[in-house]
């Protein structure tokens, strides 16, 4: 797959403004990030690669001037680029002591209670960002036998496979991007899950379940949260649990005021470098 590659350089070069901005353009397509010394490198397929929505997109971003940025482009070279990926950047992960999460050619002598093989390609999940562990260390310490779970974003399906492994009734997985849904069947092989079902679609397919939900993880982001939220509780059942990540503790108030005018209620919240992730209930009327 050929890929563009744009550098920004961003005049107050600081990690907080690198996340947000890689965040809203995870939203037009661009599927993998590089902080270095001097900004931000993404990069997005080239098919898909729009450069006047990506101005448009920065603009609006809260907190970031766009006079203080400026940009480069760069058409990459046609490499696997994947294989790459995985071999020079994922190595193995450790949440809270009990999960390691790992590819499936590294070996290890430390044995832990769950122990996940992700081959990520390039799908967001692998446990190395701040959302998905405190995703899983929720996941660790939650009720989730013999419960019905929603990963909504699955990315490369490691909350699913997780829940899975203990013991859960059954996940269903949805992401909009096909090549997470094909990563993540991919790693339910590699794992012998055989209860986690994943699909292609955004929120509208929730509609077409015709099923209702004890747990619902969403690691998307701030605005898909927002947007899609009504839909969710509508999936959840009364007493269920919804975990919400894939936003800065800037958004913590609109995300809780959205959620209490759906009739859920804050029970547990999570931070880590800025970034959040929260437990509601959905209250029983």
């Amino acid at each position: 797959m050929e890929y563009i590659q744009v550098f920004f350089h961003n005049a107050d070069n600081d990690d907080y403004t690198n996340d947000i901005l890689a965040e809203y353009l995870c939203e037009i397509g661009f599927d993998s990030f590089e902080n270095i010394n001097m900004g931000l490198v993404a990069y997005c397929p080239n098919s898909i690669f729009n450069e006047s929505l990506m101005i448009d997109t920065i603009k609006e971003i809260p907190f970031i001037d766009y006079k203080k940025l400026s940009y480069s482009i760069k058409k990459m070279e046609d490499k696997n680029w994947n294989a790459i990926w995985e071999s020079d950047s994922f190595k193995p992960i450790i949440v809270d002591n009990k999960c390691i999460i790992h590819s499936s050619n590294y070996s290890y002598q430390t044995e832990y209670q769950y122990d996940i093989i992700i081959n990520p390609t390039q799908s967001f999940g692998t446990g190395y960002h701040e959302t998905t562990r405190m995703m899983l260390s929720f996941i660790l310490y939650s009720d989730i036998r013999n419960k019905n779970i929603l990963d909504f974003g699955c990315g490369t399906g490691v909350l699913g496979i997780l829940s899975c492994k203990r013991e859960a009734k059954s996940a269903i997985g949805i992401d909009i991007d096909n090549w997470s849904v094909e990563c993540a069947k991919n790693n339910c092989k590699l794992n012998n899950v055989d209860n986690f079902e994943i699909l292609l679609g955004d929120s509208m397919l929730l509609n077409n379940l015709n099923k209702q939900f004890d747990i619902i993880f969403a690691n998307i982001n701030r605005n898909i949260i927002l947007s899609d939220m009504e839909r969710y509780v509508k999936v959840l059942k009364n007493g269920g649990d919804i975990y919400f990540s894939g936003f800065y503790s800037t958004d913590l108030d609109v995300i809780i005021s959205a959620a209490n005018k759906n009739n859920l209620e804050l029970e547990e919240k999570k931070e880590d470098n800025n970034w959040i992730a929260v437990k509601f209930k959905k209250k029983v009327i």
